[in-house]
């Protein structure tokens, strides 16, 4: 192994995405990625740890998302906008690391000591449409009372919970983009 942790979070995805956020475990981790139970620990002081810095280590697509979106502003129709990054936003396995961040109360305390939000990914993504909104509406293109800091949460929770219940209705343009243009235009 080059990089034995990039390695076990490669794995560890693989095992996200296939079988669910249930069947992640230590053994199946290490099973995947075809090495000894010992290695994890030789990386990572407990299971939770592994699974807060696995978290930490794939939060950087929604930076990615949030310069992608950034970037649009004054450009296409804001609904199109705003409906692609967030359809984007909770493809898997990110919604499976949501959910094990929500489930795992040591998750969150060693993500808090890692120096991350509790639930980082929503709050980056709640950041990110919060930013974006507010440059929209600098620019004209959303009402001049519409407030930014209210309307993000809203569609970033909504969403949350649209992927909660039916994984792919969160990562529906069609129906992400009647959430957006209900939040953005009332």
């Amino acid at each position: 192994m080059n990089d034995p942790r990039e390695a076990l979070f490669a794995a560890a995805e693989r095992v996200l995405v296939r079988d669910g956020g249930v069947a992640l475990t230590s053994r199946a981790v290490t099973e995947e990625g075809g090495v000894a139970k010992g290695v994890l620990h030789k990386y990572f002081s407990d299971f939770d740890t592994f699974l807060a810095e696995l978290i930490i280590s794939r939060t950087a697509y929604v930076a990615t998302i949030a310069d992608e979106l950034a970037r649009t502003a004054g450009r296409n129709e804001v609904e199109e906008n705003l409906a692609a990054a967030m359809s984007r936003l909770f493809e898997t396995p990110a919604i499976q690391y949501i959910k094990i961040a929500i489930a795992r109360d040591e998750v969150r305390k060693h993500l808090v000591a890692l120096g991350q939000e509790r639930l980082p990914i929503l709050l980056q993504a709640v950041a990110a449409v919060s930013s974006y909104i507010g440059a929209e509406q600098r620019a004209g293109r959303i009402r001049r009372d519409a407030n930014p800091a209210a309307v993000a949460p809203m569609l970033v929770g909504a969403l949350h919970l649209l992927a909660t219940d039916e994984p792919t209705a969160a990562t529906d343009y069609a129906r992400v983009r009647e959430l957006v243009v209900e939040a953005i235009r009332r």
